[in-house]
């Protein structure tokens, strides 16, 4: 069974703007910070989880289980 590290090493980096052209994000939508790091706005991100609650279920909220989680001590 291969370590993390050997995972880690064995993986081939490509770069954020391929990913970001595969995934149509448009480049207004991103900041690069290097070649393989980028940040989402927030902006596109909420454009997309209203696209998504539109189609999913005609407008009406979906909202996934870990916001509707209460802590332990019911607070």
């Amino acid at each position: 069974m291969l370590t993390d590290i050997e995972i880690a090493r064995s993986a081939k980096m490509r770069k954020i703007v391929s990913i970001a052209n595969e995934l149509d994000i448009p480049e207004e939508y991103y900041n690069l910070h290097g070649k393989y790091i980028a940040k989402v706005s927030h902006q596109y991100l909420n454009e997309l989880d209203f696209k998504k609650r539109w189609e999913t279920n005609n407008g009406y909220s979906y909202y996934p289980p870990y916001t509707c989680r209460r802590r332990k001590n019911n607070y």
